[in-house]
């Protein structure tokens, strides 16, 4: 019978070792298992692994081939993406900037706003030395007006010609004395007579010669007509004739001889002098309207009848009653005005009414369409006294360049800057374009629009 073999035990668990069990009783050689090959480390991706004298492992082979491909894959998908989503940042960072670069914000404000009916006497002057409520600033215009205008009066008429004659004395040293209606002739045999009288006075008499000396004097044709209308001429005067003044006594056109005439023609009248003159005073008031509007200092305003107007015809031509096709009126005019500063109305009233202890900071908005009546006014010492009535339209004010700043500064809730304005009763922001609500930071790119209520 086979033997059996004893057990042998391991010493570090104390468990039993088992043995070949062989017939012959001599042990069957243990065939011992090939060592596993060391694997080399790879450094990369593609590197195969075998030894000298070994076939490669096909399956490790596939394995790091296939993670190659994968990784290739990888990187290619990775590119692709890149391709687009790359361009796409570029664009929307763009956009952001163009956008945020031309958005703008609409502030509307509703400042705080009373309405009171007020009846007050205001004192004014410009003088800080004479009692008053509030100071005025006196102000002074000029302007004139010239128009002209078809002659209207159509008569039948008889006028003679007239002109400027210089009278020579070229006789003596001694004057002469020419009487009114003196007669000179025209080499054309036509009579023209003197409208004054004149003293024609005496010749220089030096080394022997005489230098004649002469005077102008008016001369008027002795007849109406048109042949009485001459050009430069000379003329002799008939009176002497048969003297040895005649000839030494001579005239010499200082100007034309014109105006005869006969027949029906445009003659200037009253009616047509009042006419034209009243339009000359209309445009010459309108003038001096557009004047304190433009020119009055800024913040001032000037009442009605707080001023006095001052015209007068400086010139009209043709004179009344002669004949013309057309007339000219030229009017001259002086404004001298009390005006009114706004703000010190607004401080006076609001002090009286809204018991405010910061007037300043209202201000009345419809002051020029509330009532003035004028009750006193002195232009010399520039004081007026004027009773103001009516309901008064106050409303605070909002300094607007600080409230563009405050709201461009806040990092946060933009409802705190509109509550630190104790003058907004309403605020509400608007964006353009309506979707992009970035706040812009260019003070330009922020408009506040202010909403006055109606009365």
């Amino acid at each position: 019978m086979p033997k059996n073999n004893s057990y042998e035990y391991d010493s570090a668990s104390g468990r039993p070792i088992m043995r070949d069990i062989v017939s012959d009783g001599s042990k069957r050689p243990v065939k011992s298992e090939p060592k596993p090959e060391k694997k080399e480390k790879s450094e990369g991706f593609n590197i195969r692994i075998t030894r000298p004298g070994k076939k490669s492992d096909s399956r490790v082979e596939s394995y790091f081939k296939k993670g190659s491909v994968e990784r290739k894959n990888a990187r290619a998908k990775f590119r692709r993406r890149a391709f687009y989503l790359i361009p796409a940042i570029v664009a929307l960072a763009i956009a952001f900037i163009y956008m945020n670069s031309f958005a703008k914000a609409l502030v509307v404000i509703t400042p705080r706003q009373e309405f009171i009916n007020v009846d007050l006497n205001i004192r004014a002057s410009a003088s800080s030395a004479i009692l008053r409520d509030i100071p005025l600033e006196f102000v002074s215009f000029e302007d004139e007006r010239e128009l002209n205008q078809a002659v209207k009066s159509i008569k039948t008429i008889e006028a003679r010609a007239k002109g400027v004659v210089v009278i020579y004395n070229n006789f003596s040293t001694a004057a002469q004395l020419l009487v009114k209606g003196t007669r000179l002739e025209a080499p054309n045999g036509n009579i023209y007579r003197l409208e004054n009288n004149v003293n024609v006075p005496g010749a220089k008499a030096a080394d022997g010669k005489m230098t004649p000396q002469g005077v102008e004097v008016a001369v008027s044709a002795d007849q109406p007509g048109e042949t009485y209308n001459i050009g430069l001429t000379d003329f002799n005067i008939p009176g002497f004739k048969g003297s040895p003044r005649y000839g030494k006594f001579y005239g010499r056109s200082k100007t034309e001889i014109t105006g005869g005439f006969t027949g029906s023609a445009p003659i200037v009248t009253e009616e047509d002098l009042s006419d034209l003159a009243q339009k000359a005073k209309a445009e010459l008031i309108q003038g001096f309207k557009e004047r304190v509007k433009r020119d009055l200092p800024s913040g001032f305003f000037l009442p009605e009848n707080a001023y006095d107007l001052k015209m007068e015809i400086a010139e009209s031509r043709p004179k009344l009653g002669e004949r013309a096709e057309r007339i000219s009126v030229k009017y001259i005019g002086k404004l001298s005005g009390l005006a009114l500063e706004q703000q010190s109305i607004s401080r006076f009233l609001a002090e009286n009414y809204l018991k405010s202890e910061n007037a300043d900071v209202i201000r009345v908005v419809n002051l020029e369409n509330l009532p003035f009546e004028v009750l006193e006014k002195n232009m010399n010492e520039k004081t007026i006294a004027f009773r103001i009535r009516g309901r008064a339209h106050f409303v605070w004010k909002v300094d607007e360049a600080a409230l563009k700043k405050d709201l461009i500064g806040k990092k946060g809730e933009r409802r705190d800057v509109f509550k630190s304005y104790g003058g907004i009763e309403r605020a509400e922001i608007k964006f353009s374009p309506s979707f992009w609500k970035i706040f812009p930071s260019d003070l330009n790119r922020v408009e506040v629009q202010q909403i006055i209520r109606e009365g």
